[in-house]
């Protein structure tokens, strides 16, 4: 093996029920904090999980400042206010709390709030600064959702809107390890809230992010490891937490799961399902873990000539007796698995199903998409750093098909 560098693991990991109530005490490790900006998104900030989390930071003495602005898929606007009140504030430690919108947003609003500049400079398409820890706010993740792993992750994804319509036009990556946070507190006491929909499209987020690091051209035995195990425990589990939300067994092993996926991808690498999802989320506004969990099935499909192998393993630790059948058919069985996981929890199969169904439930607030929002996600995919590590090389002619047989008989909306 060539030499490695992996310089993306967690800095400090704090586990177990009750967690989140050890956050006076790491916030003091960094010393003579005073302020502390707290970011979270706009479904959380008046729920008990948050309200009783500032009440916390002010019965331990902390000056605590409240921005939760942040919608579901962090826009560059968000970023900005966020980091406009910090400055105004004074923030000297930050504290993100949410899923993966929360955190994308405190990590992104960290850099411009500590290095100045615009959301472009820090691109890394621009690579403008060398962050440090020196230099960067403290920062603490705590997860509220199963799934994103955002809690140990080193980049984050922001939407680029046009500045008179809103819409997403683009997206910003900005990633460095040293933007992984300082400390990430995993408490499954904070998911018990969570809905039984949300609970299995974050699952569903992070079983991909296992599958991808362990089928990626950057995969090696340590992703192996720690992506297996996820897989294990998301099919050990996830079916309960969907069913029953205060099935604490449960949603610990699914919040070790998401993780340990998140660690395991930080290692290996994402792929197709992820290239093609960004898109789809921006511009077609599909939440992340639904494209994902939607989408994984007919990408391991796709990959499965190139990936046989570790498809076996991956079925293995579904539950499959590999030892009874041959590679091929152990393949199939691991699709077939997701496929079914899928059903039992209420996800659809197509994407065009999925929006279907939002439209007639929410007919108030969902509206159509246009096809042109399809066709700008398929053209990110291939513009992504993601689709590099994925086994089997993807044209774009491979990616069109896949939408087309997602979104077929889907009505798109005609307003331009």
């Amino acid at each position: 093996m060539d030499v490695m560098v992996f310089d993306r693991f967690p800095n400090c990991l704090v586990i177990g029920e009750n967690a989140v109530k050890t956050t006076g005490t790491q916030l003091r490790k960094f010393g003579d904090i005073e302020k502390v900006a707290v970011i979270t998104d706009r479904g959380l900030k008046t729920l008990p999980i948050v309200t009783a989390f500032m009440s916390h930071l002010d019965e331990q003495g902390f000056d605590a400042m409240l921005f939760s602005d942040v919608r579901p898929l962090p826009t560059d606007t968000n970023v900005v206010e966020a980091s406009e009140k910090m400055k105004d504030f004074g923030a000297q430690a930050i504290v993100a709390i949410g899923g993966g919108s929360a955190m994308d947003c405190a990590r992104a609003a960290n850099a411009l709030y500590s290095y100045g500049g615009t959301l472009d400079d820090h691109s890394i398409a621009k690579r403008k600064f060398d962050y440090s820890k020196a230099t960067l706010k403290p920062c603490i993740a705590i997860c509220t959702t199963s799934g994103t792993g955002s809690e140990v992750a080193a980049g984050c994804g922001i939407i680029k809107t046009d500045e008179a319509t809103g819409e997403g036009i683009g997206f910003y990556i900005i990633s460095a390890p040293a933007l992984i946070p300082d400390v990430s507190i995993i408490d499954p006491l904070m998911s018990i809230s969570l809905s039984p929909e949300i609970t299995a499209a974050t699952g569903m987020d992070a079983l991909t992010h296992a599958y991808e690091s362990l089928v990626s051209s950057s995969s090696f035995p340590i992703v192996s490891g720690l992506g297996l195990e996820a897989i294990r425990l998301v099919f050990l589990s996830l079916r309960a937490a969907v069913n029953d939300g205060n099935d604490m067994a449960a949603r610990e092993s699914m919040a070790i799961a998401a993780t340990t996926a998140a660690m395991s991808f930080q290692l290996g690498g994402l792929g197709l399902v992820h290239a093609i999802s960004e898109g789809l989320s921006a511009f077609a506004l599909i939440p992340h873990g639904v494209a994902n969990a939607i989408l994984l099935p007919p990408v391991m499909r796709f990959n499965s000539p190139c990936s046989q192998d570790m498809l076996v393993r991956i079925a293995a630790a579904m539950g499959v007796n590999t030892f009874e059948i041959d590679a091929a058919d152990a393949a199939s069985r691991a699709i077939f698995e997701v496929e079914s996981l899928l059903q039992d929890i209420s996800i659809p199969a197509t994407l065009a199903e999925y929006l279907t169904m939002r439209e007639t439930s929410q007919p108030d607030t969902f509206c159509s998409i246009k096809r042109e929002a399809v066709e700008m996600a398929a053209n990110l995919a291939m513009e992504t750093s993601f689709i590099k590590n994925n086994p089997r090389d993807a044209a774009k002619a491979d990616i069109d098909s896949i939408l087309d047989l997602q979104f077929r008989g889907y009505k798109f909306s005609l307003h331009h």
